[in-house]
């Protein structure tokens, strides 16, 4: 017994945590059961402590009390939804599983380990590139997988999130680090060429001002800044429609169905579909926009608007799984209210203070590409690899940002 409680000890399952972590970085892009897995274990860990040590200070935190805030608002949304559909709500609040580990990463990771778990994701990316790009040359072969859209194990439009993050973030380590400069320029090609070889537009235009973005971080306002973004943007666009048949493709259609959609009101296309959920849920808020429908009530009451209007036709026919926008999707949830403290949690993480450049400069970039990528997907309550990514790199910025404060006070 004596040794059983010595192996479960305080210090040996904050070991097994941190180095849990590392291993769930580089994991996060290539296994759906990983998310869940590691998620879990940490997330019990965090519990145990919790109970054995009585450290609640990671309560303190604004953001963690306003993603509490979010999470419980949304389970209280159950009692003014429609009971008819009470299970579709129980569902999203399941999914959000993927979330609940985010307190937990940010109150046991060590600063170390954390950094480490960066690194180990940008390999795990530089993985699953690989394995697309076997994919695509038809040298390897995944079960449901194209050639034409090799995303080896999520939905391309996450898997472009992914892409365009570790994109970003190698990028910066090319400007402000001299250390393996040549390979991660190498890593930086093969991934950016892959996000480009995809059907993924949200993460390649979340890049393209993640870019801008690294590119300001590091050199700020300046002509170097105008002509190296200038430079680097041009070359990747220039090389992604003229080498990218995918790409080509996509960027005519983009074209083409966003004029049809706003001349002759065609929502039947994706890019469409996006643009006339706007004009329904403004409708549909007339008589809900303080609360919402309740988090499960929202597609249904959508379907339900879509009959009284023949130009909407298209949305039961498509299946229309969600509104594929990210601030849509929780308004019509849980209203304006919800949608507010949804913010102020996203507001009080870019506030959030920490002394680590690096850390610093990681969380722009996460928040540029989310923030972003909410406009055509909704990346936290549908997308378990996305909620997982999110959770994963917003835990670490509070990891830095905890500790610099309790070190403070």
């Amino acid at each position: 017994m004596q040794k059983i409680g010595k192996l479960l000890s305080v210090e040996n399952l904050d070991k097994l945590a941190n180095y849990s972590f590392v291993l769930y970085g580089f994991l996060l892009p290539l296994s759906r059961a990983a998310i869940s897995f590691f998620s879990i274990l940490i997330f019990a860990i965090w519990i145990q402590k919790l109970i054995r040590v009585k450290d609640f200070s990671i309560f303190k935190e604004k953001a963690i009390i306003f993603f509490y805030l979010f999470l419980i608002f949304s389970a209280i949304s159950l009692f003014w939804a429609n009971p008819k559909y009470f299970g579709f709500g129980a569902d999203i609040l399941r999914k959000y599983m993927y979330l609940w580990a985010l307190p937990a990463y940010a109150a046991i990771i060590d600063k170390k380990y954390a950094k480490m778990a960066l690194n180990a994701f940008i390999w795990g990316v530089f993985v699953s590139s690989l394995i697309s790009y076997g994919v695509f040359f038809e040298i390897i072969h995944l079960h449901g997988v194209a050639p034409q859209n090799p995303s080896p194990v999520m939905h391309h439009i996450v898997y472009s999130i992914f892409l365009a993050f570790a994109a970003s973030l190698l990028l910066y380590k090319i400007l402000n680090y001299k250390k393996n400069r040549i390979l991660h320029t190498i890593m930086f090609a093969l991934i950016v060429g892959d996000l480009f070889l995809i059907n993924g537009r949200t993460g390649q235009v979340t890049f393209i001002f993640a870019m801008l973005l690294v590119i300001y971080l590091r050199y700020r306002f300046t002509i170097k800044t105008i002509l190296l973004s200038a430079a680097l943007l041009f070359s990747i666009l220039f090389a992604a429609y003229h080498l990218s048949e995918n790409f080509h493709n996509r960027v005519k259609l983009t074209i083409h169905n966003t004029i049809d959609a706003i001349e002759n009101e065609n929502y039947y296309e994706s890019v469409g579909q996006r643009i006339g959920t706007w004009f329904i849920t403004k409708e549909m808020l007339k008589d809900h926009l303080l609360l919402g429908y309740g988090i499960g009530s929202e597609m249904p009451a959508f379907y339900k608007y879509t009959k009284t209007d023949p130009k909407y036709r298209f949305y039961k026919e498509l299946g229309f799984p969600h509104m594929h926008n990210q601030y849509l999707q929780i308004i019509l949830q849980i209203g304006l209210i919800g949608l507010l403290i949804f913010l102020a949690f996203i507001y009080f993480i870019y506030k959030a203070p920490t002394e680590d450049r690096e850390i610093r400069d990681v969380k722009y970039i996460i928040l540029t590409i989310y923030l972003l990528g909410f406009l055509t997907e909704p990346l936290i309550s549908h997308r378990n690899f996305s909620m997982g990514l999110f959770a994963f790199v917003i835990g670490i910025v509070l990891v830095f940002s905890k500790r610099e404060k309790k070190i403070a006070g």
